[in-house]
């Protein structure tokens, strides 16, 4: 869709929470949507925050209201800035206590997070953990839960961000 400024723009939904993201030129959006796709939903509402996205060859700028919150240099450094930014925007709202870069599988009501750096096998022992017999939450990124609610015997709720699973 378009926004208020004809602006080529995305809703998107992590976390529970809507997002619109706009785009500073067609170019691109054609080159980051597809990126987000998956988190692609129908406006419902208002968006719990609007950010922009402009620049090109070796500058890439998020803004949320005007104001700078990001910068990366390359185009595949803006999907891994875009996650950061709205993880930060969740962990703010009060709603998570926490955020970690962590796979998340579940079996018997128990949550596994499984930490580590890009390209350490995260997405690989998700994929072996689920032929195993467990359930998947998510590959990338993990939300803990700060509501009252969201403690069980258990302990808190976990929530995994809706990024597709990435074999590399």
């Amino acid at each position: 869709h378009l926004d208020e400024r004809g602006r080529v723009a995305t809703d998107l939904r992590i976390g529970g929470e809507a997002y619109e993201l706009c785009y500073g030129g067609a170019q691109l959006a054609k080159a980051v949507r597809p990126l987000l796709a998956h988190l692609e939903q129908p406006r419902r509402g208002k968006p719990a925050a609007r950010f922009a996205l402009s620049g090109g060859r070796n500058k890439y700028v998020l803004r949320q209201g005007g104001e700078v919150v990001e910068e990366c240099g390359a185009v595949d450094e803006i999907l891994p800035m875009v996650k950061f930014c709205l993880n930060v925007h969740l962990l703010e709202q009060g709603q998570y206590a926490m955020a970690f870069h962590a796979a998340a599988v579940v079996r018997d009501e128990r949550a596994l997070l499984l930490p580590g750096a890009s390209g350490h096998g995260k997405s690989v022992l998700t994929a072996a953990l689920l032929h195993d017999g467990w359930g998947y939450l998510t590959d990338d990124s993990a939300l803990l839960d700060n509501q009252e609610d969201g403690l069980n015997s258990h302990g808190p709720r976990v929530r995994g961000v809706g990024f597709d699973p990435c074999l590399k």
